[in-house]
């Protein structure tokens, strides 16, 4: 091991121990970067492996043993896609003052105009009057005091967007940090591509439209009479492939235009002092959504990133028209969203090749990092169970679908006598309804909860984990962020290879230019999948794969994972 001692030393500092490999993990991070010049590195690490500790540990011996270290003590940024995950990050660390949060300024109360702190008055009115208010409730102000630790806290904790509304729009960007890290770095792109889609509808139009009347006032025609114009060009179904960059360029000079009138708008309040403090909230949220809106078609000119156009809406059917631009992948603006020397990608599953081409890492300065199952092989069992090769087309005839279901009612029936409870990953609500009349009809003392088209996951989940009694849990939405450890779940049954819908135009054009990412999304969300019923060392659960597509992407060398699992094939239940 290189870099025992440090390690170690980092460890005492947080208050640690480091348990399972660990040691190992970290060692090796630092050695690639360190000694082999890797300016990233990719780690895999199964559920249970403590990837936040890694991080963390990490930072903190390169910024240990960081030669050109500056007066600044910043070591690292770390980001992830929700809000939730980041609370549940920070309480790892809660207590320690060497660690931080920040997210978007919506998250925060402004004391003063009782909204939130996107409309924050701090720099804006400033009045002799002012001064007073500024001094009684600036300072002690939840997102000034966060704003004000943000560049000198030594570790900062984030969230996706916050990190992508900082390194593309803003002026005053975060400073770089020693290392920067993307946890759950699987869902980078997904989260990036909604970030910046560029989406224009009706509805959208007619929005705009209606708050830059009330706000602005219908005295401002030039802006609304564009807006109108382009909305009856979309009615009459002008955009296309061809077009929409034209569009695009007319909606970004709107944009702009009201983005400056709203700013006139709020120095106008300014000028005016205390009394406008509704008015100037109002008119600061405003310009920041059109500043925000157009920095996204910026950003699609700039760099001309990989990118698909979907047009929808027939009169007709009395169908809303919309058109959505998307990036398929971060690809070439990678450089723009990067704020440190190294870089760190984790997750339970991380595919080095999806994560390269996607991202377009420089293969001799990215290393890739798999660690061994935290947890026995053993424990996690996976049984290809009666494969049947399930499509668009053969789910479609009746006699698929019967035997599919009498499949998953045998699974059913089996661990019902045994006593297990478990869950059914379904494909669609359409799919859950009839395997949970399935499931019904062999009459077991199980509870059936059903996830039904409307209900949220959540409500269910609760009813579900609440209730003492066997039973069974049935939803299209539990791949990822839900935990059913020990006896709430003893097995799983994935109904069909959970393939990204067609229906999304990004998806069809990843599967024509880029089938071997399709088919590693669709791997990648199984062994999430999978871990939702083993959650530690001493947990186990048996997982059944009825469709043959998911026979074959198991085999398949896309798979890195499959030393986490013990694999076996049967047409028989014992």
């Amino acid at each position: 091991m290189n870099y025992e001692k440090e390690i170690l030393e980092a460890y005492s500092r947080l208050g640690y121990k480091p348990r399972g490999n660990q040691m190992s993990a970290v060692d090796q991070i630092i050695t690639a970067f360190l000694k082999d010049g890797m300016e990233n590195v990719l780690l895999s690490a199964p559920t249970g492996t403590g990837k936040s500790i890694i991080a963390v540990v990490v930072a903190e011996v390169l910024h240990a043993l960081d030669e050109q270290r500056t007066t600044q003590d910043l070591a690292s940024i770390i980001s992830m896609g929700t809000n939730a995950l980041v609370e549940q990050y920070y309480q790892t660390f809660r207590g320690n003052k060497n660690f931080a949060t920040i997210k978007g300024a919506n998250n925060y109360e402004c004391s003063v105009t009782q909204d939130s702190g996107e409309s924050c008055l701090l720099g804006a009115l400033r009045s002799e009057k002012m001064e007073d208010v500024i001094a009684e409730n600036c300072v002690k102000c939840e997102l000034m005091q966060v704003k004000q630790k943000r560049n000198a806290v030594k570790h900062l904790i984030t969230n996706y967007s916050y990190t992508f509304v900082d390194r593309m729009y803003s002026m005053q960007k975060l400073e770089e940090r020693l290392l920067m890290v993307w946890d759950e770095a699987h869902t980078l792109n997904d989260a990036f591509t909604e970030h910046n889609a560029i989406h224009i509808s009706e509805r959208k139009l007619d929005a705009m439209i209606a708050e830059i009347s009330k706000t602005i006032g219908l005295s401002n025609k030039t802006i609304v009479q564009r807006i109108k114009s382009l909305k009856g060009d979309l009615l009459a179904g002008l955009f296309d492939e061809g077009s929409y960059q034209h569009y695009l360029e007319e909606l970004h000079s709107i944009y702009k235009l009201a983005s400056e009138e709203f700013e006139n708008m709020m120095q106008k309040c300014i000028r005016r002092g205390m009394k406008n403090f509704d008015s100037y909230t109002m008119f600061s949220r405003m310009y920041k959504k059109y500043f925000g809106l157009g920095c996204k078609i910026d950003d699609l000119t700039k760099y001309n990133y990989e990118h698909v156009v979907d047009v929808k809406g027939d009169t007709k059917k009395n169908e809303e028209f919309e058109v959505s631009v998307k990036p398929i992948f971060v690809g070439n603006m990678y450089p723009v969203l990067k704020n440190s020397r190294y870089t760190l990608f984790m997750s339970a599953t991380l595919n080095p090749k999806f994560m390269v081409e996607t991202l377009k890492l420089p293969y001799d300065k990215t290393e890739f990092i798999q660690l061994e199952p935290s947890f026995p092989p053993e424990n996690k069992k996976v049984i290809i169970y009666k494969p049947i090769s399930l499509s668009y087309k053969t789910m479609s005839d009746p006699k698929v679908v019967e035997d599919l279901l009498k499949n998953a009612a045998d699974i059913f029936k089996l661990h019902s006598k045994q006593g297990d409870r478990g869950a059914f990953l379904t494909p669609s609500f359409a799919i859950t309804a009839k395997l949970a009349d399935k499931l019904r009809s062999c009459k077991t003392e199980s509870k059936i909860f059903e996830h039904k088209q409307g209900q949220k996951l959540v409500d269910v989940l609760a009813d579900f984990k609440e209730y003492k009694g066997l039973s069974v849990l049935l939803s299209p939405s539990m791949y990822e962020g839900i935990d059913l450890p020990d006896d709430l779940s003893r097995y799983q049954v994935i109904v069909k290879a959970p393939f990204p819908s067609l229906a999304d135009k990004r998806m069809a054009y990843i599967l024509k230019h880029h089938p071997d990412i399709y088919e590693t999304l669709c791997i990648m969300k199984v062994v999430q999948g999978i871990g939702r019923s083993v959650r530690s060392e001493d947990d186990y659960a048996v997982t059944y794969l009825l469709d043959a597509n998911l026979k074959r992407l198991f085999a398949s060398v896309i798979n890195v994972w499959k030393p986490e699992f013990s694999i076996s094939h049967s047409s028989m239940l014992i």
